[in-house]
């Protein structure tokens, strides 16, 4: 005989059949059961960076108006420490690209870490305002508004994370684009008199051909210094 599934639901719990009957396993996506008076809210953990499963939570509205969650504890209060615990983790996406002078690779991790956040709060307050057009308790129209401020605070973070972003590359691509047409003027500069010395095999006879061979060396010495000169005159 097949063994039932283990239920999320704690044991102590009296739910209706009409809402333990449409939970697996897990708790599953996030979302608002009513039936007979009894709401479930099934609520997820803010994500974690490198985990793709999320960490379920349950909370259990009786017909009395007494609140329950999967941990143990009672009162609403629980459902207001986790959208809390979102916005925790949406200001220390916020603290990644304070400043005018964000780097690119700030921006990008702001982005990653907060497009998985973003999703999860969205579907939070969607749950939350399911919860509030199934149960008429004004405990839920506080949580609903606390979830679409931190919604709304994750969208301003992602998109000036993106701002950010394309300014950074913008940036990057109009130095690289400065430096190009340096080289462009300097070769522009010595190229024409590279080819016409090339092919009229100039050999001028200045006198060094039978010297010492310290002056080849510190004509090569000369020709690198000369180099760094124009390479530091580049990058300025």
């Amino acid at each position: 005989m097949a063994q039932p599934l283990p239920s999320p639901i704690p044991h102590a719990w009296t739910l209706p059949l009409a809402i333990t009957g449409r939970l697996g396993d897990g708790p599953g996506r996030q979302r608002a059961m009513a039936a007979d008076g009894h709401l479930l809210l099934v609520l997820h953990q803010p994500p974690e960076p490198g985990r793709k499963d999320r960490v379920g939570r349950l909370f259990w509205r009786s017909p009395d108006g007494f609140w329950r969650d999967s941990g143990g504890n009672h009162g609403p209060e629980e459902v207001r420490r986790l959208i809390d615990a979102y916005r925790t983790a949406v200001e220390a996406i916020e603290a990644r690209i304070a400043g005018d002078e964000a780097s690119a690779e700030a921006c990008f991790q702001a982005l990653r870490a907060g497009r998985p956040l973003h999703r999860s709060v969205r579907n939070l307050h969607a749950a939350v305002q399911e919860a509030r057009t199934l149960v008429d308790d004004p405990v839920l129209i506080r949580l609903r508004d606390a979830a679409a401020g931190v919604e709304r605070s994750v969208e301003l973070a992602m998109a000036e994370a993106q701002v950010g972003l394309d300014y950074a590359v913008a940036r990057q691509v109009a130095d690289h684009g400065r430096a190009q047409h340096r080289l462009n003027i300097l070769a522009a500069i010595f190229l024409p008199v590279t080819a016409i010395g090339t092919v009229l095999g100039m050999n001028l006879h200045s006198g060094l051909e039978q010297g010492p061979a310290v002056w080849f060396w510190i004509a090569t010495a000369a020709a690198v210094a000369a180099g760094f000169v124009v390479l530091v005159a580049i990058r300025r």
